[in-house]
């Protein structure tokens, strides 16, 4: 959303400059949290934590209650979050990053599931994502149907190395996407910081 449009929304939100740093902070701590719960994690920058899950879910009484423990634990610290599973780390942060909370199971299930998906999801710059909508394509599906060589000389962001409906070495049955209740990303971090007492 626009700064502008915002300001329109909610005439009083405070408007601060991004600080990388301190976001990566933040996300640090996040992820350094999230181990307690599962032996693999890893960052997904700006906004996400993917978890291997898979070996903990006996431990933690099964998915539901360890998603439960998660969300209040994640509450408890001032982050609201979507959190999504799928067989590959890159299929379970795209759900996340458009908002939906699912888990699929099974690699069969998730190429319907990605082709609907935005390609937004691909986190391309503008000028790609108008000239793949000028061309009709808005859908991970859509953009799938075209020669992948072509898409690849002009798209590099686009083709990521490998698809993710195919399995890979790397299972992930969880990703948590974190936001605070702050209106921006800096005030977010800001935030969080004030509640662990750094700031």
């Amino acid at each position: 959303m626009a700064v502008a449009a915002a300001l329109a929304l909610a005439p009083a939100l405070r408007v601060a400059p991004r600080d990388l740093a301190t976001e990566t902070e933040a996300l640090l701590g996040v992820a350094g949290w999230a181990a307690q719960f599962a032996p693999g994690v890893a960052l997904e920058f700006p906004d996400g934590v993917l978890l291997e899950v898979s070996g903990s879910l006996k431990l933690f009484g099964g998915l539901e209650s360890l998603l439960g423990r998660l969300r209040r634990g994640l509450a408890e610290m001032g982050w609201s979050s979507v959190l999504a599973g799928a067989p590959t780390p890159r299929a379970a942060f795209w759900l996340a990053l458009v908002g939906k909370q699912k888990f699929i199971g099974e690699s069969a299930e998730l190429e319907p599931v990605l082709a609907a998906l935005p390609l937004e999801v691909l986190r391309c710059n503008d000028e790609a994502l108008a000239a793949f909508e000028a061309i009709g394509v808005r859908t991970l599906g859509e953009l799938h149907a075209l020669p992948r060589e072509g898409i690849a000389r002009r798209f590099a962001c686009a083709m990521p190395r490998r698809a993710p409906s195919r399995p890979d070495s790397r299972p992930t049955r969880a990703f948590a996407r974190f936001a605070s209740s702050g209106h921006t990303p800096c005030a977010r971090v800001e935030q969080r910081l004030r509640r662990c007492g750094l700031t």
